[in-house]
């Protein structure tokens, strides 16, 4: 048992049957308590509180109250154990006549979206479940606009198929807005001091008006949503390679390297002359590709001088093998002579640039 402000909060004797009764008779109304002070939140709609814990109801579709959260003063968050996680959520102003329905990862992103649109949002309570819940809203709602609301999760993986995948907030609200034809926002800041993710954040940080903005799904090319060294991998795949046989136009680095992960001839005899090419010309800014990694060459090379003119003193390595299953190599022969140690990247990170 936990103690908190005098009220005993006895978690293990809490099942399905004693939430109503919890819920109804124990807790009281609230609409001042620390955590919601902390986030910014007035008005916060049906919650309550028993002693100093927040209590958030949790709805299952065809089942009413399923759980609660339970909030400490300090931003603790805990559930009620034996009792139903999978697909409960929060709604916010379901009876909104707007066809528009959001679902997104957390109560209080929830209620700033609510606030900042007045359409009906739906808040779920884990990543995991915003795929579940997203099927639900979209079997009960056929023929509402389903936008998801991602946390924008620099720091963290997804992992799939053995692979890890950067900003899993980003790759779990995809997958939910995929699955039911629905459509993906993400929010952008200004300042990441202190690692922001969601838009309660972007709102106590930047206003309404930058939270309307990036609930714009056109503006999700615009969200920065990599981790770090995933900066130093897009300003070298932008930087355009000098004296390309293009016609006088360089190509980016980006484009040559997708015609050598991907292959783009129809024959196989031109195809290889291609591939050859192209990989030729990777290997004359420092680049290879070998086997399922890229190899990123330390120095001596075009592209090691652009890497340099914006981290100095090659700290553009260090934000490299932060990356995940990044590592050096030993030294490997490119072009011209150069002979170089090299930072090896999985492949399959690039595509998420």
């Amino acid at each position: 048992m936990e103690h908190h402000s005098g009220y005993v909060v006895a978690k293990r004797e809490w099942g399905p049957r004693q939430i109503k009764r919890i819920w109804t008779e124990e807790a009281k109304p609230c609409q001042n308590h620390p955590y919601l002070e902390r986030m910014g939140i007035s008005e916060p709609g049906n919650v309550r509180v028993v002693g100093d814990t927040l209590l958030v109801p949790m709805y299952a579709f065809g089942k009413g109250l399923v759980n609660i959260q339970l909030v400490q003063p300090d931003g603790h968050v805990d559930y009620v154990r034996n009792a139903q996680l999978r697909g409960a959520s929060h709604p916010f102003g379901l009876t909104v006549s707007d066809p528009t329905i959001y679902i997104c990862e957390g109560w209080a992103n929830a209620w700033t979206i609510h606030h900042a649109t007045n359409s009906a949002v739906f808040a779920v309570f884990s990543r995991s479940e915003l795929l579940t819940v997203a099927t639900e809203v979209r079997r009960v709602h056929p023929s509402a606009r389903i936008i998801v609301g991602a946390l924008n999760d620099r720091w963290s993986y997804a992992e799939r198929d053995g692979q890890k995948l950067p900003n899993a907030g980003v790759v779990a609200a995809f997958e939910g807005a995929e699955r039911v034809g629905g459509q993906l926002v993400v929010p952008d800041f200004q300042d990441l001091d202190g690692r922001p993710a969601g838009f309660n954040d972007l709102r106590q940080r930047e206003g309404r008006d930058s939270v309307i903005r990036w609930l714009d799904p056109r503006h999700v090319a615009y969200a920065t949503d990599r981790l770090e060294g995933h900066d130093v991998l897009e300003t070298a795949c932008r930087a355009r390679i000098p004296d390309a046989d293009t016609g006088g136009q360089p190509m980016r680095v980006g484009e040559v390297l997708c015609r050598v992960i991907n292959g783009f001839s129809d024959t196989a005899e031109s195809g290889s002359r291609d591939l050859l090419s192209a990989s030729s010309l990777l290997r004359s800014v420092g680049l290879m590709v070998i086997g399922d990694s890229l190899l990123v060459a330390n120095q001596g090379s075009w592209l090691h001088q652009r890497l340099e003119n914006r981290w100095p003193d090659r700290q553009w390595m260090s934000l490299l093998r932060e990356l995940p299953d990044a590592r050096p190599t030993p030294p490997k022969y490119f072009v011209g002579g150069l002979t170089s140690r090299a930072t090896s990247v999985p492949l399959s990170l690039f595509p998420l640039w």
